[in-house]
């Protein structure tokens, strides 16, 4: 009896790891050729890499001093402190056109907004294959702490419809004249299949820095379930598992 309980959580263990592991893997990030991710230490406000920017809500208050819980955002209590890398290109310029690949729904928390438009702005998904199909994730009122879940479809982009109906895209090829030169979105990696997006909801002629500071809407999305549940509840297995085998 002893036997078939251990066999049965061992079993129950190696599944979990498996779904662990599958999890990790379901949410890739598909972009322009030679674009990938890159390294960075600190942020400086010299245009490169292309959110490292001036911010008109204060100094030092790009995406990157959020991450990085420093300069302006030395103190404020939803930092992750972290400086992960960020999707582009090795020379600081980033993939206009971007989206995701996934076969699980996505867990999304509204981290900060510190936008003028805030009750204005909406974060949305859409179908790659079809763009006008998609849904919202957080309409304009949804505040700072907001949580949702959605389940896109297989290929999918983010969108943020701001002030007056603009919308942009993580595929800036869907913007509307110019903006197909912008990226409005800063893309860093967590942790396999675990993101943080910042989100500029101005235009790139706004006079903000070179570019925008990508602190208007920072999101983290990550899967459901999220890997690192997956793990922790793994390794609080094993422990009775050794039990059942003393």
């Amino acid at each position: 009896m002893q036997k078939r309980v251990s066999r049965w959580l061992l079993l129950v263990v190696a599944g979990v790891m498996a779904l662990t592991v599958s999890a990790s893997a379901t949410t890739n990030v598909v972009g322009s050729a030679g674009a990938g991710w890159q390294a960075w230490s600190a942020p400086n406000q010299d245009g490169d890499p292309y959110w490292d920017n001036t911010s008109q809500d204060g100094n030092q208050k790009n995406i990157g001093y959020f991450l990085s819980k420093t300069g302006g955002f030395s103190s404020h209590p939803a930092s992750p402190n972290i400086t992960p890398p960020w999707w582009g290109y090795s020379g600081g310029g980033a993939d206009l056109n971007f989206y995701f690949n996934s076969t699980l729904s996505q867990s999304v928390k509204l981290v900060i907004e510190v936008a003028g438009y805030a009750n204005i702005n909406e974060l949305g998904w859409y179908d790659v294959a079809n763009p006008l199909v998609g849904g919202v994730i957080f309409p304009g009122p949804a505040g700072a702490g907001s949580t949702t879940v959605f389940t896109p479809s297989t290929n999918f982009g983010l969108y943020i419809k701001t002030a007056g109906g603009k919308k942009y895209y993580t595929q800036s090829m869907l913007n509307v004249g110019s903006e197909q030169q912008h990226q409005h979105f800063a893309l860093f990696k967590e942790a396999p299949s675990v993101y943080w997006i910042g989100i500029e909801d101005k235009p790139a002629n706004s006079g903000e820095g070179f570019g925008g500071d990508y602190n208007d809407m920072v999101i983290r999305m990550a899967v459901v379930p999220e890997p690192a549940t997956m793990s922790l509840f793994a390794l609080g297995l094993l422990p009775l598992l050794r039990r059942r085998k003393a």
